[in-house]
């Protein structure tokens, strides 16, 4: 694609997932025109926190600090905050013209249908399996099911909050 040449650039999600979010945002910015616009979605930090909070708890239980600090790493990785992007934006000619915030919940009968949804399946197990060694996964997330199981039993249904912001952009100079 050529400099200087597009209008508008939307991503919905799609940021958080990139493994080099500097060349990506450089990308956007050789291709936007100025005066173009940049809108994103992303997730924030405390996306999923109702499993974080109970995977946390077990590792900690279990002495796995190593593990509690590759679990925030992981959502580090996947959740900058706002300020980040916003430092990011501007070192590459963005301003940042408004920023909503919305949430949604994903609700499951529990914890063992939660592992077993098509979704979780296909975009989170995979990394939440990375956070804990082979030999100790099969143990840490039986008693994580557990607890979620009882979560659901305790309040009718185990809840993921998602929450997530829009972040509109206007480019405002060149980045040389």
């Amino acid at each position: 694609m050529s400099d200087n040449s597009v209008d508008v650039i939307f991503s919905n999600n799609g940021l958080n997932n990139v493994n080099d979010l500097n060349a990506v945002l450089n990308e956007c910015s050789r291709v936007s025109k100025i005066g173009s616009q940049l809108l994103f979605t992303f997730n924030t930090a405390k996306t999923m926190i109702e499993f974080y909070s109970v995977l946390e708890d077990v590792l900690l239980e279990k002495g796995m600090t190593k593990e509690i600090g590759l679990m925030k790493n992981h959502i580090y990785k996947k959740r900058r905050q706002t300020d980040e992007y916003v430092g990011l934006l501007t070192d590459i000619g963005y301003k940042v013209n408004d920023l909503a915030k919305y949430e949604f919940e994903y609700s499951f009968a529990d914890g063992s249908a939660m592992f077993n949804h098509f979704l979780i399946k296909l975009a989170f197990i995979g990394s939440w399996k990375e956070i804990v060694p082979e030999e100790r996964q099969k143990e840490v997330f039986a008693e994580v099911e557990k607890r979620l199981n009882e979560i659901a039993e305790n309040e009718g249904v185990f809840k993921l909050s998602v929450p997530y912001l829009l972040m509109d952009c206007e480019k405002i100079r060149n980045n040389n």
